[in-house]
C-alpha cells in the first residue's frame, strides 16, 4: 500500500466536504504522475471511493486503484 503525503490516524470525526468539481483534475494528476514514474507498467489507473461519485459528499481524499497486467507479478507494480 502506498499514500501520498503523511499518514492521518482516523481517530476522530470524518471530514465530509461537498463534491467538487476539481476532484477529476487531482486524479488526472494522480494518473499523470503514476503513469510517467519510471518503470511504470501500469495498464490502467481507476479513480474509486466516494470523490469518484459526481454529486456525493466525500471525504477530500482521492483513492485509485493500479490495474497492471499480473498482479501476481509485483514487479509490474512496486
Amino acid at each position: 500500500m502506498a499514500t501520498v503525503g503523511p499518514r492521518q490516524p482516523l481517530n476522530g470525526r470524518i471530514h465530509l466536504e461537498d463534491d467538487n468539481a476539481d476532484w477529476p483534475l487531482h486524479v488526472a494528476e494522480v494518473d499523470a504522475a503514476i503513469m510517467q514514474a519510471p518503470g511504470s507498467d501500469a495498464a490502467q489507473i481507476q479513480q474509486i471511493g466516494s470523490t469518484s461519485v459526481a454529486g456525493l459528499m466525500a471525504k477530500p481524499v482521492i483513492d485509485v486503484v493500479l490495474v497492471v497486467a499480473d498482479s501476481a507479478d509485483q514487479r509490474l507494480y512496486l
